[in-house]
């Protein structure tokens, strides 16, 4: 293998497939990376843990083809400090090692057995879709929030659920105290209905490196697995196995208090009342009345009270929240005001950002002094 780039390519391609390295396992050559240079100029650097595979695509010029296997301990932080030269891989067979030269200055490093590294195909499945990566990625950040932690006991909740037919998909996210729903439109789907468990890492790092663009991403499902194909990036995940929860009944059908309100200034009220309560299971009240809505709480440390206006359509009412749940939730959405629809002080509520009719999200509330 012998090939030569730039510290900057080098840079972005390491960003990108070091999500996907096992920092756990028991095997050490899945701490590795694997680089491989074809006949046609292209340098394709791959990595995984066994549940998420990352490929990395990129052109590069190539004197001799061939395959090696990286600690990626050492080469990450090695392309990180490399200065702005042309950089040079090649690799020694006899020493089983690769040079890695900048400049009049080289590391040599040694690398993993190849043989040893686990096969890891991206098949072209016919059970795709393409999304449009702006869409998906204002998508993530809304449905990764409500995803359980993996210390849950329903493993099935720490991924999200994808709803696929030919016009669209249906994605579903929720750890029982929060939920988010959202309705996404797709193209070129030849999926006639079929639903899927991703789980929240695999979205997590996906969400970590999409861009902001217009670019379609492909999408494919096989029998257990979920395939992203991106510009330069392809990614592969294990689907869950498991029941995810019948959610629809826990959504109000009614609702007795619908208020609108500015995100920000309701964001930023939220975060002040919350100060005096830093444990996760910290709560809030909200007390609307009047056009007025009253945010306080009450703790060992003091009391805080907070006042910012509401549009009121309906009846004046009094609930509890977790003040990060809210303030999750509120922090991510792009609009600039949103609805609440409240059905009493133990009915979940539902924020909707205005203008967008296909999500919304559900946070169960906490009980409060009335």
């Amino acid at each position: 293998m012998h090939f030569i780039s730039n510290r900057h390519d080098l840079n972005d391609m390491i960003y990108v497939v070091q999500r996907a390295i096992s920092t756990k396992s028991p095997m050490p050559i899945l701490t590795g990376i694997k680089f491989e240079v074809t006949d046609d100029d292209l340098l394709v650097a791959t990595a995984t843990d066994l549940e998420i595979g990352i490929k990395y695509s990129m052109p590069v010029k190539v004197f001799e083809p061939g395959v090696a296997i990286l600690p990626s301990k050492y080469i990450i932080d090695l392309i990180r400090l490399l200065p702005d030269l042309p950089i040079v891989f090649k690799d020694d067979p006899q020493n089983s090692n690769i040079t890695v030269k900048y400049g009049e200055s080289e590391t040599a490093i040694n690398c993993y057995p190849t043989e040893e590294y686990p096969g890891l195909e991206f098949p072209d499945n016919e059970n795709s879709f393409t999304i449009k990566e702006s869409v998906l990625e204002n998508t993530l950040k809304q449905i990764i929030f409500a995803i359980a932690s993996s210390d849950t006991r329903t493993a099935a909740l720490t991924g999200a659920m994808f709803t696929v037919n030919k016009k669209q998909v249906e994605i579903v996210s929720t750890d029982l105290h929060r939920l988010t729903w959202c309705i996404l439109p797709i193209e070129n789907s030849d999926i006639g209905n079929k639903t899927i468990i991703i789980p929240g890492k695999t979205l997590g790092e996906i969400n970590r490196i999409i861009g902001k663009n217009d670019n379609n991403i492909r999408v494919s499902i096989n029998e257990n697995q979920v395939l992203f194909y991106f510009d330069k990036v392809s990614i592969i995940s294990r689907l869950m196995n498991g029941q995810f929860p019948k959610f629809k009944h826990v959504i109000p059908e009614k609702h007795t208090t619908r208020i609108r309100v500015k995100t920000k200034e309701f964001l930023e009220a939220t975060e002040r009342a919350s100060l005096l309560g830093k444990e996760e299971k910290s709560s809030i009240k909200l007390v609307i009345n009047d056009g007025l809505m009253v945010i306080s709480d009450t703790t060992v440390a003091g009391q805080i009270y907070e006042e910012i206006s509401v549009e009121l359509d309906g009846e004046s009412t009094k609930i509890g929240f977790n003040a990060f749940y809210l303030i999750d939730l509120l922090r991510i959405i792009k609009s600039e005001e949103i609805e609440i629809d409240l059905a009493g002080s133990f009915s979940p509520g539902v924020f909707k950002p205005i203008g967008e009719k296909d999500n919304f999200s559900l946070i169960l509330p906490v009980r409060i002094e009335v």
